[in-house]
């Protein structure tokens, strides 16, 4: 029963993903040539989004206190795709879920870098860093719950 039970919560959490969207925009410091606009080229995963979507779902565990307590919300973090195509500086912008959803969102990402390659963004034809923000909606969570 509880294998069923977390094979539900995986497939939940495979439609959320669905609603995934990225925000993105340059970053850098005051040393740094960098530009507030749209990238010319925006970072992306080596295979795509698809296959990054495909990570985040293989490998996102939902903690066991978000589990017990069916909660719903928002979360979402941000990271910055570097110069050089790795991740850093995460951060969580909003966790109305709590219970360690957001903290575990930021694990997989971070983890991701390990078998998952990002090409940097291109402004003005030079390698930037570029943030991204990743939305995730937990209240189709919930309403799969009560069917």
């Amino acid at each position: 029963m509880k294998t069923n039970y977390f094979h539900l919560l995986l497939t939940m959490f495979l439609c959320m993903l669905s609603y995934l969207s990225f925000g993105q925009s340059t970053v850098g410091k005051a040393n740094e040539q960098y530009t507030q606009s749209e990238p010319d080229r925006p970072a992306a995963p080596v295979g795509g989004m698809e296959a990054f979507r495909e990570y985040v779902e293989k490998n996102y565990r939902f903690p066991k206190e978000a589990l017990s307590a069916k909660v719903w919300g928002n979360t979402k973090i941000s990271f910055v795709v570097s110069k050089t195509g790795k991740l850093k500086d995460f951060k969580v912008l909003n966790d109305d879920t709590g219970y360690g959803t957001a903290e575990e969102l930021i694990r997989v990402v971070e983890e991701s870098q390990n078998e998952i390659e990002w090409i940097p963004g291109i402004a003005n034809g030079k390698l930037v860093n570029t943030k991204y923000s990743l939305p995730i909606n937990l209240r189709t969570l919930k309403k799969k719950l009560r069917k």
